[in-house]
């Protein structure tokens, strides 16, 4: 057996200069956002960077444009929801809103939106409030398709803010 990536060549030393010609990426935005372009797998790679705590102050300080430009920067767009859906727990320490949603949504295709907003919709932190900020971007036909993930979101979100 063994992969593409099991070849040590001179006792394995040189294999990780193969992938990456920099020694350490230092953690920023921008080089999130070139990592997740030329990744040949966006989830792993995001993975990799949210299991790694220098990296948690560039997810931390996302702005919502700036998690939309990290889903954009994922080239397979089917994965965009997935990606989105990785990285929103750790937006502004778990605190991911209602603007983040937005910014989301309007970067994905028409045909992604319906998914995104089932994907992230759980991690919608003021979601009772704003609920209705969402839905405002949305088609009729997207209402009609999403109004089970707003109902079981907010009765999720409802249970907490109780206890």
């Amino acid at each position: 057996g063994g992969n593409a990536n099991d070849f040590d060549g001179e006792g394995g030393a040189a294999q990780a200069s193969v992938f990456l010609p920099v020694a350490e990426v230092v953690p920023s935005h921008g080089n999130l956002i070139n990592e997740i372009k030329v990744a040949v797998s966006p989830s792993d790679t995001v993975k990799k960077r949210l299991n790694d705590k220098k990296w948690a102050q560039v997810l931390n300080a996302m702005t919502p444009m700036e998690y939309s430009s990290v889903i954009k920067a994922v080239a397979i767009e089917f994965d965009q929801p997935d990606i989105a859906a990785l990285i929103a727990p750790s937006v502004r320490g778990g605190h991911f809103t209602h603007e983040y949603v937005i910014s989301a949504i309007r970067v994905v295709s028409d045909w992604l939106r319906t998914p995104t907003i089932t994907k992230i919709l759980p991690f919608c932190k003021d979601l009772h409030a704003n609920a209705g900020k969402i839905k405002a971007e949305l088609t009729d036909w997207e209402k009609v398709c999403t109004e089970r993930d707003f109902e079981q979101a907010l009765a999720v979100h409802g249970q907490e803010s109780m206890a």
